[in-house]
């Protein structure tokens, strides 16, 4: 009997341990924190992406161009994407995307590793110099390096950005 309830204390121990493991693991998308400014709204206006770029050396090679492909996707899902006609009122966005992984240098196969993702972004107006718009949006990639969820991370950020993009528009 004493071996039969040690077990089922040893099973739920083990149950509740991975639930925690699990919930610590999900994606905690993120939100501006604060480091949002919108100068000038522009309402009517749409987007089109200028240059997007690594923040740091150590950001893997892919992500500059993922988040781009997220970003347009979601913009363009939103309806606030220009066409290629040219027609619209448009506003530019840049973006300095870095992937950070404390204490690891990203390399070989490891390039979605990162733990923390960063966007800083500035909305600039044709016929102004200064951005009437900029950000700073963080998410952090769950997958604890037991999976790679980095594709639901970047996704997630990309809806992040898009949301704050709006409010400029809107």
């Amino acid at each position: 009997m004493k071996n039969s309830t040690r077990a089922h204390y040893r099973t739920w121990t083990v149950a509740v341990a991975f639930l925690f493991l699990a919930v610590g693991c999900i994606p905690n998308a993120g939100q501006p924190l604060g480091e949002e400014q919108i100068y000038r709204k522009a309402v009517g206006y749409v987007y089109e992406i200028g240059e997007v770029k690594a923040g740091t050396s150590e950001t893997a090679a892919y992500l500059p161009e993922k988040m781009r492909f997220e970003l347009t996707n979601t913009l363009k899902g939103k309806g606030l994407l220009a066409t290629a006609s040219g027609s619209e009122k448009r506003l530019t966005v840049n973006l300095e995307v870095t992937g950070q992984c404390p204490g690891v240098s990203p390399s070989g196969d490891c390039n979605d590793c990162y733990t923390e993702l960063i966007t800083r972004l500035k909305v600039y107006h044709p016929q102004q110099e200064d951005p009437i718009a900029q950000a700073v949006i963080y998410a952090f990639n769950g997958g604890c390096g037991f999976v790679s969820i980095s594709d639901f991370t970047e996704i997630t950020h990309a809806q992040d950005i898009a949301d704050f993009l709006e409010q400029v528009v809107r």
